[in-house]
């Protein structure tokens, strides 16, 4: 088993003995020393620990307060803090737990006992890392769609929901991109929906690479995306938009996937700082964008204009000759 162990103790002398101990089980391929709470953190951010060994004269609320400063990262909190006191008291191990630490043992203790409780332990500490990686795992599944990898719905209704509060509160302007690949169907008709599938991933990554670290990008449903852009102003946003349009239609103008007019239609809708609205408002009038942008011919940009009355109507279905079955995406 690799391991590394940092051993606290402000005595030399028993910070030399605490180490002897230590080292003397052979659990550990690396021992870490230093003398306070604070150099400990600092330590803690620059290597990977295991486990802790704390050597006290005595313990008291001094002596353990330092095990606070874990608390400021979550992957800490799952180190085992054992305590060394040169002067055990039969409540110490207590206030020792109390406080966040795993025991509170004798210099003393045999060097057969002390291994044994250093594997469970680690042991322990490898269950949970483990526990907490599938958790992360599990949490990331929940939120991302399986087959182009950007977040999914759920995904995209969660973070609307806390952009708008957010918005709400601080009066900052937000904006909405619904993005639809046109013609999807009868590609998927006449190609295969495998062929419609890899459509979807190079949409997906053409939008991944076009936007902030910040903004959240999902897919809506079939083959529509959805663009949050927090802090964007209505003219930023527009020309994002028409960045993202030139940028997935050149696709198709390089003659990488062949004679598939690969384009797509984008709907915005913008929202003032000073705005308040609701999430179902404001896709609904992203989503009239966009079908204004499908009655106008496609491959373009519309940003929702308020309207009374508006009134989708079906697209005029353009000429359309079928896709060879043996093109290359």
């Amino acid at each position: 088993m690799t391991a590394t162990a940092l051993i606290i103790d402000k005595s030399t002398d028993r910070l030399r003995e605490l180490k002897d101990l230590v080292t003397g089980t052979g659990c550990f391929d690396q021992v870490l020393c230093c003398a306070t709470g604070r150099v400990a953190v600092k330590c803690l951010e620059q290597n990977g620990v295991d486990i802790i060994f704390h050597g006290t004269r005595q313990v008291s609320r001094k002596s353990l307060s330092w095990l606070g400063r874990l608390e400021k990262n979550d992957s800490w909190l799952d180190i085992p803090i054992l305590v060394f006191s040169s002067a055990q008291q039969p409540e110490d191990r207590v206030s020792c737990i109390e406080a966040g630490a795993a025991d509170c043992l004798s210099l003393r203790i045999p060097e057969r006992e002390l291994r044994a409780r250093i594997l469970r332990f680690l042991s322990g500490k490898k269950r949970i890392e483990k526990l907490r990686s599938t958790n992360e795992q599990l949490a990331r599944m929940a939120i991302t769609d399986p087959l182009t990898g950007v977040g999914n719905r759920r995904h995209f209704d969660d973070a609307l929901s806390a952009e708008l509060k957010r918005n709400n509160r601080s009066r900052t302007p937000l904006a909405l991109l619904m993005i639809d690949i046109d013609h999807f169907k009868r590609v998927n008709d006449s190609i295969g929906h495998q062929a419609g599938d890899r459509i979807l991933k190079i949409v997906a990554e053409t939008l991944r690479i076009s936007v902030r670290s910040y903004d959240t990008l999902c897919r809506f449903g079939g083959e529509e995306f959805a663009i949050i852009m927090p802090d964007t102003s209505a003219g930023q946003a527009s020309s994002v938009a028409e960045r993202i349009r030139r940028e997935i239609a050149a696709i198709n103008a390089r003659g990488t996937y062949g004679d598939f007019p690969l384009t797509v239609s984008i709907g915005l809708r913008p929202v003032r700082g000073t705005e308040t609205i609701e999430a179902a408002q404001l896709i609904c009038e992203a989503d009239q964008a966009l079908y204004r942008a499908k009655n106008d011919g496609r491959n373009r940009v519309e940003i929702f204009r308020p309207v009374e009355n508006f009134i989708f109507t079906q697209p005029r279905r353009p000429r359309f000759t079928p896709l060879s079955p043996a093109l290359s995406l």
